[in-house]
């Protein structure tokens, strides 16, 4: 998915916010990977991952607002296909 969005020339929101959850998908996916790796049990791993999936909430939210905001500034480039 990552190849492809970037060599995307216009990109709709709805578009960036797939791919931000996307990332937090692939985030979560590799912290409990380490979690198990590093001999963390499947109730220990969950427990740990209840903030961090609330922090990776939180950064796809800002991401996506900041993406937004920009397309509303009068110089912005158009997300639309020409």
């Amino acid at each position: 998915m990552l190849q492809s969005f970037a060599a995307r020339e216009h990109v709709t929101p709805h578009e960036f916010n797939e791919l931000l959850l996307e990332i937090v998908a692939m985030a979560s996916l590799h912290f409990c990977q380490v979690q198990y790796a590093h001999g963390f049990s499947r109730a220990e791993t969950n427990e740990a991952l209840q903030p961090y999936i609330q922090a990776l909430a939180k950064w796809q939210r800002e991401q996506y607002q900041m993406f937004c905001r920009r397309l509303d500034e009068p110089c912005a480039p158009s997300y639309r296909s020409q």
